[in-house]
């Protein structure tokens, strides 16, 4: 793992806390703690609206895919949202009470509704057996942005920079980790993660993971936030892809 460098470097890592901005007369401002939704859009079953990002200009859903509202408080299970394989669609195996079963794909498509457990070091813990294993056809789905991969029409899975760029390293005050987090314009939970080996839910409350269409060699790339007693705030987490990590789409 990669720990997340500071401010000063050219990619900064940043989740920002701020004050409520305000205008004077009929002049109103958005705050980048609880900026106005810019949409109103319907993907899989789920209505989102849009935050901007105080710190890129970047517009984001404004919650996890899946999930029911966006946060009302650190540990909301309801803006949780769906654990996703790494470069998975849409099919029933992002819901944490998804089926499991250990039968690894031959296909990226049409696979069933089962999370797929993986516990054979021979694919390099993966989802599917044999195709896509340097990971450049999933992560070009994820990048897809006509609404039929995981994001709304006109969204897609950021890259790990683009993640990077709305996140703070918080390394030198941890107890103050999950408040940023749950304080950012993103708001992002602590929702864990969908275990690639038990097929459980697990590390809510502790641990958040984003995924990204990036990747490098046999894995793919996500960010892991924490608060647990550790020294560092954020990684940039090159991991196995049968993780069913949260998704936070971005606008093209």
């Amino acid at each position: 793992m990669k720990k997340i460098q500071n401010l000063s470097l050219s990619v900064t890592i940043a989740l920002l806390v701020t004050a409520c901005g305000g205008g004077s007369g009929s002049e109103k401002k958005d705050s980048p703690l609880n900026p106005s939704p810019t949409g109103n859009i319907s993907h899989n079953g789920t209505t989102y609206d849009t935050v901007t990002s105080p710190l890129t200009g970047k517009i984001w859903l404004d919650r996890n895919l899946g999930a029911a509202r966006v946060c009302q408080s650190i540990n909301d299970t309801a803006c949780y949202g769906d654990y996703y394989q790494w470069g998975r669609n849409f099919d029933g195996h992002q819901d944490s009470k998804s089926s499991t079963t250990r039968s690894l794909s031959e296909r990226m498509n049409n696979v069933g509704s089962s999370f797929i457990l993986a516990s054979n070091s021979e694919n390099k813990y993966d989802w599917v057996h044999t195709v896509d294993s340097d990971g450049s056809q999933r992560s070009a789905n994820w990048s897809k942005k006509d609404g039929t991969s995981v994001c709304p029409l006109g969204f897609r899975v950021p890259t790990l920079v683009e993640l990077k760029a709305e996140l703070i390293d918080m390394a030198s005050d941890n107890k103050q980790a999950k408040s940023a987090a749950y304080n950012s314009f993103l708001k992002v939970p602590f929702s864990g993660l969908h275990a690639y080996v038990s097929g459980q839910i697990g590390r809510e409350g502790r641990y958040s993971y984003l995924w990204t269409s990036s990747v490098e060699n046999k894995r793919s790339f996500g960010i892991q936030i924490f608060n647990d007693g550790e020294s560092q705030f954020g990684y940039e987490y090159p991991t196995f892809r049968a993780e069913g990590f949260s998704v936070r789409c971005i606008k093209d």
